[in-house]
């Protein structure tokens, strides 16, 4: 993945920021246990009995006949209290491909991946540890069960090693072990990614945690940001061409949970990264980091201006840069009311004894559904 390169006009200069922005997210390795059924139940009701919703959804094999299926299990109510599980939602997932027959060369589905978000482990064989992901090998359908899982950011891929595979004739093909994992989220309708052996891939609707991809939104779509002069009058004209992309944000959802924010004068360098999704009334941070091009001596001194409501949790909004590189954050309490809400961040730089050019660097913040 290529690093982003920014070119100022005034300068004639392209640097690449290497410190800031990730070129690529580390994928985080899942704890898997082999469960039976109906005792993993137990998880999440002391009478190991759960009242549960089915969302099936056919997909088309390559060089086959007849239809796959994924199946979402998913609970109407949350843990009971007083069980590991309580106030947790589990998820279930299969494969099924019994309806599917290929009479030629046999392509299989070799993975499953779906934004779910944070996991909640839970000890689900009773071991007295706690796993990321349980199958139901024993008391449940299916004879596939996940070879790995891993998440990388929000998303989570289950690889299948064997895969599971057509039959030879409709009705002859291989189906999954329910396997599955806990949130705090109530359950939401998402698109998942079924990955078959000859490279190729289909989407179908699955269930996951609410929340999974806040606004409808892909994790590249750009987010509202402004750049405008304030200040007194007599300050100077930021001089800012309107073609270059002085201030942008991208949402992050895939790799970081963040949003990236990037700003870019001819006399200085700004980034700031937000957490996503925020839920309301959470703590977050924002983290700042400032490249200033000045000359030696000169500081830039950056006010962050949070919107009505959110509350400051650590001193350190108001700064004077020097002329160095720097990395700083605020924490900041958000509102109880979903929504998006516009931020500011205000940038003095002095020009001499009584003159100062004043930019004003306008991003969101948004809040998304309520903590359940």
């Amino acid at each position: 993945m290529r690093l982003p390169c920014f070119c100022l006009p005034i300068a004639s200069v392209c640097y690449t920021f290497v410190l800031f922005f990730a070129t690529t997210a580390d994928a985080d390795s899942l704890r898997i246990v082999h469960v039976s059924s109906p005792a993993v139940n137990c998880v999440f009701n002391s009478d190991c009995l759960l009242s549960v919703t089915d969302l099936a959804r056919s997909f088309a094999v390559p060089a086959a006949s007849g239809e796959g299926m994924l199946q979402s299990r998913t609970t109407t109510t949350a843990g009971a209290a007083g069980t590991p599980g309580a106030g947790l939602y589990p998820y279930e997932y299969r494969i099924n491909l019994t309806a599917v027959g290929a009479l030629t060369a046999r392509i299989c589905v070799k993975s499953l991946a779906l934004d779910f978000g944070p996991i909640e482990p839970l000890d689900y064989n009773g071991d007295g540890r706690s796993e990321d992901v349980y199958v139901v090998t024993r008391g449940g359908l299916g004879s596939v069960a996940p070879s790995s899982a891993e998440q990388t950011g929000r998303v989570v891929t289950f690889s299948f090693s064997p895969a599971v595979c057509p039959g030879n004739r409709p009705g002859a093909g291989e189906n999954s072990f329910f396997f599955g994992l806990a949130s705090s989220h109530p359950p939401d309708s998402v698109q998942a990614k079924l990955g078959f052996t000859d490279g190729s891939d289909v989407t179908t609707e699955a269930r996951a945690p609410e929340g999974a991809l806040p606004d409808g939104g892909d994790g590249t779509t750009p987010v509202d940001c402004a750049v405008f002069p304030v200040g007194p009058s007599g300050a100077d004209t930021v001089p800012i061409d309107p073609t270059t992309p002085a201030c942008r944000c991208f949402q992050d959802l895939a790799l970081r949970l963040e949003t990236h924010c990037g700003f870019f004068s001819p006399d200085l360098a700004m980034f700031w990264r937000i957490p996503i999704p925020l839920p309301p009334g959470d703590p977050f941070r924002i983290t700042r980091a400032t490249w200033p091009f000045s000359k030696a001596g000169v500081a830039a001194e950056i006010s962050l201006i949070a919107p009505s409501g959110f509350e400051q949790l650590s001193r350190g909004t108001d700064l004077k840069e020097p002329t160095t590189r720097s990395l700083t954050g605020v924490w900041l309490k958000a509102i109880e009311k979903p929504g998006s809400y516009e931020s500011h961040f205000e940038i003095r730089l002095p020009t001499g004894p009584n003159g100062s050019k004043i930019y004003e660097v306008a991003f969101p913040i948004k809040i998304h559904s309520p903590r359940q």
